[in-house]
Formats: structure tokens, C-alpha cells, sequence
């Protein structure tokens, strides 16, 4: 717990009672009156300003200031008590963030949550060098949605980029007009990559999908960029994969599955309608 006042007092009081042990921390602060924290003296203005103070008696682990010092220069020192006061000891300093170790995980993280869905009875297709990649552009899924930051460009953008081909933001509904053509283009391609967004709700998609799977003679995959549901209803002959979300660094993690760098080791978090019928 951390604060002061009755408010404090009344939580600690019904963490007791629920046999709870609750440790209320001080943490220096200018200006706060009684309660667990003691006044703060402060010297001077910004980089300039130093330290000094003690908490009060009654706080279970105190914190005060041992020696006054720089605020932004870390001269400061700190000890903590946990006996109320009586003794105490210098603080140990938490160990720094690390913002490229953190970056790091949070790609391993991602990148295991990749999900093979559907492999054909063929396989797993090679892109080729010159893939076709299509898709629609992130978009507010609801009031209480939002859009990703990072997103810049158009799954389509990315992908090809990525797999040295060309990419193409579609409507959100493509119409029947542009599914033909895009049949007609992809003669010229390898391959053909899809991201869809909601698919099951904007059927246009699936749609554009299932024509350029039983018409342009290319080897088709499927990334579902928000709901694995998009994937269900797709020709045995299109390869599938669920990235759950619609970012740049999903996006690169798909790419590595497709080139052979990575394996897909996600697990679908739903049953497959062939699952749910058995």
C-alpha cells in the first residue's frame, strides 16, 4: 500500500481483519501533512534542487532521505526501514529498464504466437520471388477500438516489402469488378498473399479469396490479421495462418514464417468447425 490519511487506514484495517498483511510504504513527498509521510525539504530549483527529510514514525516500511543531493543527478541517497524506523538500511537501486532486452522478448512472444491453421495437401507453397500481396487497410474495428501506432503502411505494403513482390491495398468489401481483375493480374505473379481484417463480417473478402484460390492457378495464402474465423471457410487448397493482429511487427513475423526462417508454433485458441463437429 502506498498513501496516507483515513482512506489508507480504513483499507489497511480490512486487509488485517481478511488476515491479510499489508505494508504501507513512505515515500518522501514536499507538502504532505502527517499521515505516513513526513515533510520534505527542498533547496533550490530544477537540476539545482537537493533533498532532505524523514518519514514519519508510523509508517511499517519508511523510506528517508540519508543524504540531500542533485534530484536529476541521482546524488540522493536513500535508506529503508522495515521494522517502523527503528534500523535502517541503504536502498538497493532497481535495476535498469532495458528497452532493447524488453523489445526482444516481445518479438519472441509474438513470433511463438504465430498459428498454422491450414496446410494444403500439398504443403506449404513457396512464395517464389515475385509474390502478389493484397489486403485491406487497418481500420476501427468499434467504438471502443483502436488503430496500432505502428502501422503505417498497408499489410499488403509491408508483405511485399518484406518478400521482394508487390502490394495492394483493397476495399475493405471488394466488389466484383475488382475481384475479376485482381484474377486477371495475378497471371504474372508466384504467388499470392492475403491478409484479411474481419473477413466473416465483410464476406467480400473471403470472396476475393476464394476466386484467386479457384482461378488464377497461384498457390494462395491467408493471414488472418484480427479473428482466426476469417479462415474457416476457405478452399482446402489455400494455406493459412493466423497472426491475431494487424501490425508491422506481426507482419514481419509472418514474412520470416513464409521465407522458411520460422516456424509457426502458435496454438489456434478456438475449435475448428471439424474439431467442434466431432
Amino acid at each position: 500500500m502506498l498513501g496516507t490519511g483515513p482512506l489508507v487506514d480504513r483499507v489497511r484495517d480490512m486487509l488485517v481483519t481478511g488476515g491479510q498483511e499489508p505494508c504501507v510504504v513512505a515515500v518522501p513527498v514536499r507538502g504532505q501533512p502527517g499521515g505516513y509521510i513526513s515533510d520534505l525539504s527542498v533547496t533550490g530549483t530544477k537540476t539545482g534542487a537537493t533533498l532532505s527529510g524523514y518519514p514519519a514514525k508510523n509508517a511499517d516500511v519508511a523510506v528517508r532521505v540519508a543524504t540531500g543531493g542533485l534530484v536529476s543527478g541521482g546524488a540522493a541517497m536513500l535508506e529503508i526501514s522495515t521494522d517502523g524506523g527503528k534500523t535502517y538500511a541503504a536502498a538497493v537501486p532497481a535495476a535498469a529498464f532495458d528497452a532493447e532486452q524488453a523489445t526482444a522478448l516481445n518479438d519472441k512472444l509474438l513470433r511463438a504466437t504465430i498459428t498454422e491453421v491450414h496446410v494444403p495437401k500439398a504443403g506449404r507453397p513457396n512464395v517464389g520471388g515475385h509474390p502478389l500481396c493484397l489486403g485491406c487497410q487497418v481500420y476501427r474495428t468499434g467504438l471502443v477500438g483502436n488503430v496500432v501506432d505502428d502501422v503505417q503502411q498497408s499489410f499488403p505494403v509491408m508483405m511485399a516489402k518484406a518478400l521482394g513482390g508487390d502490394g495492394f491495398t483493397t476495399p475493405i468489401d471488394p466488389s466484383e469488378d475488382e475481384i475479376y481483375e485482381w484474377v486477371r493480374r495475378a497471371e504474372s505473379y508466384t504467388s499470392i498473399v492475403i491478409g484479411t481484417y474481419n473477413g466473416h463480417l465483410h464476406p467480400q473478402q473471403l470472396e476475393m479469396v476464394k476466386a484467386l484460390a479457384q482461378n488464377s492457378g497461384k498457390p494462395v495464402t491467408v493471414v488472418a490479421l484480427r479473428n482466426p474465423y476469417d479462415l474457416f471457410p476457405l478452399p482446402e487448397s489455400v494455406y493459412t495462418l493466423a497472426a491475431y493482429e494487424y501490425t508491422a511487427r506481426s507482419t514481419a513475423a509472418v514474412a520470416d514464417v513464409l521465407l522458411g526462417r520460422h516456424a509457426a508454433t502458435g496454438r489456434l485458441p478456438i475449435a475448428t468447425p471439424e474439431q467442434e463437429a466431432q
